[in-house]
């Protein structure tokens, strides 16, 4: 796994993920190592263009989906 996680850092495809979001408040300010991607709270999203979220653990799924709602997007939920 640690060796598929560099290639998708090397890739062009980070490039296309403008933040990534975290609601632990530790955690938003900072960058994701590797590719610089800001780490930035679930609030910051509000009246951005957002077409998709990407869910790293199926298990919060519908929360991201409803709180995503309540920020009034309407993006497709992907889970990783």
């Amino acid at each position: 796994m640690r060796d598929q996680r560099a290639s998708i850092s090397s890739t062009s495809f980070p490039a296309r993920i403008s933040a990534l979001v975290d609601v632990n408040p530790h955690k938003q300010g900072g960058f994701a190592p590797g590719t610089g991607t800001a780490v930035v709270g679930p609030e910051s999203l509000r009246g951005r263009p957002v077409r998709s979220i990407i869910v790293m653990n199926p298990l919060y799924r519908d929360e991201v989906a409803q709180a995503a709602h309540e920020l009034g997007l309407a993006p497709d939920i992907i889970v990783a």
